[in-house]
């Protein structure tokens, strides 16, 4: 699906670097697992709005949204700033430190402080998003575009086992209800930074070699002015911004999933913490394969037809968690939803590597993350209108398919 003379040119493999960045990934999923997943947003509902339960929600799709839409204005504008100087490893490094100290800040929130959760979770949020777009523009510089797909998928399957690893280690502080345990749960954040923070160095003390974006460029246009200009001009990279709008979409399933099953399966389900999190180990098991062959399979066949297969599951899962009545159905969600929570991001991140112009990875990368992330922050807003108004959660799952349908038809339509 690459456009002759777009692809970046094929390096050495260096099997030192590509698991140096897997490593990041290692490190960085232990905050989207118990963070952002499981951990943070259970505490958020059952501790910080204690007494506030029915607003929980509300507030909680709310915050979601808004350090989602601060990270995607922050990410293009970042991007762009750091292709100009070759500075993308410089710029993660400092990023991933603001993240991992806003990650052990949520160890501060107190029971029935809803405002320092809200404003502690904003803070780690978007700088966790606006690092993770700079981590994914160094992917051609990490790998060649035949080996992009298999690196790519390598380093969402060791995202999971970073996950379960972290969740090992942390186990015996997120197993109680948070409103019983809420000094371990407040430690456990504390653990996730240090694991989030510990696992980043080799790539951030050992960065790849990178290339710059054209001085010409950077001594006539400012940052945002550059972004306008790319815009104006898309139809001269025409397939990566076909690809930057069906990611929009699919996106919407992708992070409202992320961001709220583990509350529909507390709220509807009455389930325990300790079960829901061993549906997230469940998860994440069948996700390591599953990811990695992805990548491969990314590699050996075509990028787009494997993304688009990817979305079909998507829809099978947000159609069987909306009509789930029994406990199998719940854990057949889980098994699919493993197959392809990685697989749909990882293949993603390829696709993008290759299309990009190799120069200007920070402002593309950017770009995609700003798109995906505002069209996210209307996914968690109207899941969560939605619950609130109906006061049905199998509706507010409902009203993703549209968003994935959109996403697939703009992906098999592609004829690049």
């Amino acid at each position: 699906m690459t456009p002759p003379g777009m692809q970046p040119p094929e390096r050495p493999p260096s099997a030192a670097l590509e698991w140096r960045w897997g490593l990041y990934d290692f490190g960085n999923s232990a905050y989207a697992l118990l963070i952002g997943g499981v951990g943070f947003q259970l505490y958020f509902k059952e501790v910080a709005f204690r007494h506030r339960a029915g607003e929980a929600d509300f507030w909680w799709g709310s915050v979601v949204a808004a350090s989602i839409l601060l990270s995607a204005a922050l990410s293009p504008l970042v991007g762009v700033t750091a292709d100009r100087r070759g500075a993308r490893s410089r710029y993660l490094s400092r990023l991933t430190a603001l993240a991992v100290l806003g990650t052990a800040s949520l160890a501060a929130v107190r029971a029935e402080s809803a405002l320092a959760a809200v404003l502690a979770f904003l803070f780690a949020n978007t700088l966790y998003n606006v690092a993770l777009a700079l981590y994914d523009s160094l992917l051609p510089f990490v790998a060649g575009p035949s080996r992009q797909g298999m690196v790519s998928g390598r380093g969402w399957a060791l995202g999971f086992a970073g996950g379960i690893a972290c969740l090992s280690l942390t186990h015996p502080f997120f197993t109680g209800a948070p409103a019983q345990s809420e000094g371990a749960y407040r430690t456990g954040f504390v653990l996730v930074a240090a694991f989030y923070g510990c696992f980043a160095l080799p790539l951030l003390l050992f960065p790849p070699r990178e290339e710059k974006a054209g001085e010409a460029l950077a001594a006539q246009q400012g940052p945002v002015t550059q972004l306008v200009t790319s815009l104006k001009h898309w139809r001269a990279h025409r397939a990566a911004f076909r690809f930057i709008l069906a990611y929009y979409f699919i996106s919407e399933a992708i992070l409202t999933s992320i961001y709220f099953t583990a509350n529909y399966l507390s709220t509807t389900f009455s389930m325990t913490a300790s079960t829901i999190l061993g549906l997230t180990v469940l998860l994440q098991v069948v996700a390591i394969p599953a990811t990695w062959l992805s990548g491969r399979l990314a590699d050996a066949w075509s990028p787009r037809k494997t993304l688009a297969g990817s979305v079909v599951v998507w829809m099978v899962v947000v159609l069987l968690l909306a009509t789930a009545t029994a406990p199998w159905q719940l854990y057949a969600a889980a098994v699919l939803m493993g197959t392809v929570i990685g697989s749909t991001q990882a293949v993603g991140r390829a696709c993008l590597a290759r299309l990009a112009p190799p120069a200007r990875s920070g402002e593309f990368f950017g770009l995609n993350s700003m798109s995906s992330k505002v069209a996210a922050t209307l996914g968690p807003f109207l899941f969560g209108a939605v619950s609130t108004m109906t006061g049905s959660q199998r509706m507010a799952w409902l009203s993703l398919v549209p968003f994935l349908v959109i996403g697939l038809a703009l992906l098999l339509t592609d004829r690049s």
